[in-house]
């Protein structure tokens, strides 16, 4: 129940906006629908993924966040440890992201 709002939580004040700006940067530059479905397809998928690893480990995931807010780390580095399958998706689209 906890991980399950939590991931609710999640996708609406990160995920959601995250990706948003990940498409509007992808249509501008007119990536490849195959490309967009991959990064935001990954980026559905990252809700439950970090809601269990912030029940599981909340220090961990506090180290992330600050890493985020410090600029050490990305957003799309975060999701790519988190799920391997998201590096290909966000290595297609790192000239946008770093744009």
């Amino acid at each position: 129940m906890i991980a399950e709002m939590l991931a609710a939580a999640i996708s609406l004040f990160l995920l959601e906006p995250f990706e948003a700006g990940v498409r509007e940067r992808m249509a501008a530059a007119r990536t490849s629908e195959a490309t967009v479905r991959l990064v935001t397809d990954c980026v559905r998928r990252a809700g439950p993924i970090l809601a269990d690893r912030v029940v599981a480990d909340p220090g961990a995931m506090a180290a992330t966040a600050t890493r985020l807010m410090l600029g050490t780390t990305t957003p799309e580095r975060v999701l790519s440890d988190l799920d391997p399958g998201c590096a290909s998706g966000f290595e297609a689209v790192r000239p946008l992201l770093e744009g």
